[in-house]
């Protein structure tokens, strides 16, 4: 079986949803190595895992964007963050590669620096994404205005003129500093945050098909692998510990079988709850 080595941002509504898959491989008997925040690697390693800190200057920096008075604002706050942590995500996961030797890396979709340095080296990996990332798709309107899907010429137009001014004025923002990183490990330079997250030979999603436009097609490399929802290992009692018992099949069909509790609609702020009907 193949050692995973996971690389997470400093962010527990990351960490949380990759562990659900790292519990599936490990499950399955695959050896995993994560490398997150550091008030994670207990959690990390109260599932099963080998764990250890992200450098602590990764840390650091925190996001801000709250704090910003405009999209725009919150947008170039959450670059400089990303910019920050990924100057030290390169070295960061080249040391967690030299300790674990990994023959397979996972890494998150924020990590930026990390991302690259995967792509530049010989393992192979893949990316994880617990958000829905914005990548193009044929009859999809540009990320991030919640527009409906239109059809025809007319759709075409306004989806190019909103990715030209809405997403391409995002992109000046964000792929600066991404190809600067880039460059740094000797990989080229990418045209738009949908060619940056279609770098990875895989990317994962925590979403699934219902919660996406019916057209989406993202096509082979981009699976969606439902919520992720982290399911804890069942709690290990001590010997003599009293443990709750299922219910009987006599107790499942009595609740089954009794009549549902209704109430009458009140007539005034002081109904009597004598008046409930059950």
């Amino acid at each position: 079986m193949a050692m995973i080595l996971a690389y997470t941002s400093p962010a527990l509504g990351h960490l949380l949803p990759i562990s659900a898959l790292l519990a599936e491989l490990s499950r399955r008997g695959h050896t995993v190595h994560v490398r997150t925040l550091s008030t994670g690697v207990e959690i990390g390693q109260r599932l099963g895992f080998a764990a250890d800190a992200i450098d602590p200057r990764i840390e650091e920096f925190e996001q801000d964007d709250w704090e910003a008075t405009n999209p725009v604002a919150a947008l170039k706050r959450s670059v400089a963050v990303f910019t920050h942590r990924a100057a030290h995500e390169v070295s960061d996961l080249a040391d967690a590669v030299t300790r674990v030797r990994p023959d397979g890396l996972l890494v998150d979709v924020n990590c930026w620096g990390a991302l690259s340095m995967a792509e530049a080296g010989p393992i192979p990996w893949a990316c994880f994404s617990p958000y829905t990332p914005p990548l193009r798709s044929r009859g999809v309107p540009p990320f991030g205005l919640g527009l409906k899907p239109l059809s025809g010429v007319l759709g075409r137009v306004r989806d190019a003129a909103v990715r030209l001014v809405v997403v391409g004025g995002l992109e000046k923002v964000m792929l600066p500093p991404i190809n600067t990183i880039r460059a740094k490990v000797n990989v080229g330079p990418v045209a738009s945050m949908d060619d940056f997250l279609r770098r990875s030979p895989l990317l994962l999603v925590a979403s699934g098909k219902p919660f996406q436009y019916p057209q989406t097609d993202w096509g082979d490399a981009v699976q969606m692998i439902g919520p992720a929802c982290l399911i804890p290992r069942r709690t290990q009692f001590p010997t003599g510990w009293p443990r709750s018992r299922s219910p009987s099949s006599s107790s499942r069909r009595r609740r089954r079988n009794r009549p549902m509790r209704t109430w009458s609609k009140p007539r005034s702020p002081h109904w009597p709850m004598s008046r409930c009907k059950s």
